[in-house]
């Protein structure tokens, strides 16, 4: 009997780990309903980064005109955040230096005292042992190439450039429902949006952040449930309606040579 109630209570913890923190031995035992493919604007991570290690670390591409960048592919399930630690994986580096480069450039670390691997480790253990149940993602290179090439179909600046929305060096914003419209109308489906909110003498500025862009398990295009988000110090969602405007900021123009834009 002792043991039985050992077994029982050891069963327990494990079934609050998984419900809590996605935890599984058994990749096919969480399922998932769609994959969150996460962008972030360069402009204004650093600038949530700098505020969060209290400016004493420089961002890897400070003061370059920003683009944007990868910031995972998160399978999750409506309602309910995660699955997460799927399965157990290992990062090997060797598995995508053919496209270590395009990652460096698209899907990087952001602290420039970090070693990008740290990031693409931490993406493939949580997530990418997750997505590894689709057949586009099964391999850790097809999990990293999967990101690069969602990105490329997923064009944001192109995508908001043609609708209007372009960055700017002053803090003049845009309404949160044309920057939304915009993507909507390119892409059929609504994005999930998030700002970052910074204090200028006691009054909040909304920086525009991450566009989540959502798709099924087959990749086609969903809108998004909002269950999921970035998590990071002051990241917030973007108010509604005209009182706030979004600032799509990119205020390293004004560093950038001729030739670089």
């Amino acid at each position: 009997m002792k043991k039985f109630i050992q077994f029982g209570f050891v069963q327990a913890i494990f079934l609050g780990l998984v419900l809590r923190f996605g935890v599984s031995a058994d990749k096919d035992s969480i399922d998932f309903d769609e994959l969150k493919f996460t962008q972030l604007w360069g402009y204004t991570s650093c600038l949530q980064f700098k505020q969060e290690v209290h400016d004493q670390v420089e961002c890897r591409y400070e003061d370059k005109p920003s683009i944007w960048s990868i910031h995972g592919i998160w399978p999750t399930l409506s309602g309910s955040s995660g699955p997460n630690f799927c399965t157990k994986v290992t990062f090997d580096e060797t598995a995508i230096e053919p496209i270590e480069s395009d990652l460096n450039l698209y899907w990087y670390e952001i602290s420039s005292k970090k070693d990008p691997t740290e990031f693409w480790s931490h993406e493939w253990i949580k997530h990418g042992s997750c997505a590894l149940q689709l057949t586009d993602f099964k391999t850790e290179y097809k999990y990293f190439e999967g990101g690069l090439l969602l990105r490329n179909k997923f064009d944001l600046y192109s995508i908001l450039k043609d609708g209007g929305i372009i960055p700017q060096v002053s803090a003049e914003g845009y309404k949160l429902a044309d920057i939304k419209g915009v993507i909507k109308a390119a892409l059929g489906v609504d994005a999930y949006l998030q700002c970052y909110e910074l204090k200028v003498h006691g009054t909040p500025e909304y920086h525009l952040l991450a566009v989540e862009i959502c798709l099924d398990r087959s990749l086609n295009l969903i809108s998004c449930s909002t269950s999921r988000h970035v998590e990071l110090t002051g990241v917030t969602a973007c108010p509604e309606g005209d009182k706030h405007l979004i600032q799509y900021s990119d205020k390293y123009l004004k560093y950038a040579k001729t030739d670089e834009l």
